[in-house]
């Protein structure tokens, strides 16, 4: 069976700040920091991408509505296709209110190091609401290749393999896949992921500044027809470039 073309995801938006401005503080979440996300979402809309991820992660939880806004304003800019906005939690977070998750097309639990963490996040928000939810691990299994090598800040690795196959009966969880693992040990990471789970995979790895967009384009077409992926993406070190090298590359095939 020939594989589908992928949803193209976003890129970083941490480092892609440190980009725009190195001065940037990354725990401020002031009016520097919104005007820049209102570019960085805009730029990821005309590379192409399918959905925007709210920068929610690690802000305070009454700023986000204001982000999940600033993303659903740059996503209604777009005239040829819908994009939808996803609210992007960390695995500790309790489940967000009902006005929250009416706000978004879809919740994304990332850079999760604690598979049973998640898994309880997963299964709470599923039982308030049929909203899609993506689950995508920081690392699996911990590899000697250290995954900070793009930039990202995530550290450890998921012990509790036995739990990644419970995200099977949850049927609002529509993919599961990894983040924030640099784009050279990605494949190891997905293929341990498949053993565990019949879930469509899904990658948005990092990379370092070695790698351009055309060869990180390259590497992830490569992996969505080794392993049929149904959202590819970036991460940490990515921008609105890789983006834009993935949707082209892709949609020449």
């Amino acid at each position: 069976m020939q594989n589908q073309i992928p949803i193209i995801g976003d890129g970083a938006v941490g480092t892609r700040l440190l980009e725009l401005d190195p001065t940037i503080d990354l725990s401020a979440f002031d009016s520097r920091r919104f005007e820049l996300l209102r570019r960085i979402h805009r730029e990821y809309v005309v590379a192409g991408s399918d959905f925007l991820t709210a920068d929610t992660i690690i802000a305070p939880p009454h700023l986000r509505p204001t982000l999940i806004g600033i993303a659903r304003d740059a996503a209604n800019q777009a005239t040829d296709r819908h994009i939808n906005v996803l609210l992007s939690l960390n695995e500790t977070v309790t489940v967000p209110d009902d006005d929250i998750l009416s706000l978004v097309d879809g919740v994304i639990i990332e850079t999760v190091i604690h598979a049973d963490d998640a898994l309880r996040l997963a299964t709470a928000i599923s039982q308030k609401s049929p909203i899609d939810i993506y689950v995508s691990f920081a690392q699996i299994p911990p590899t000697k290749s250290s995954h900070k090598k793009g930039g990202c800040e995530a550290a450890g690795g998921v012990e509790q393999k036995s739990f990644i196959s419970r995200f099977d009966s949850i049927s609002s969880v529509r993919a599961i896949g990894i983040n924030c693992v640099d784009i050279s040990v990605i494949a190891e990471s997905l293929n341990e992921l498949h053993k565990f789970s019949r879930k469509p995979l899904f990658a948005q790895p990092s990379v370092g500044p070695d790698v351009s967009p055309d060869v990180f384009a390259l590497e992830m077409l490569r992996l969505h027809d080794e392993l049929n992926l149904v959202i590819t993406g970036g991460c940490c070190g990515t921008n609105h470039n890789h983006i834009a090298a993935i949707k082209s590359i892709i949609h020449k095939k």
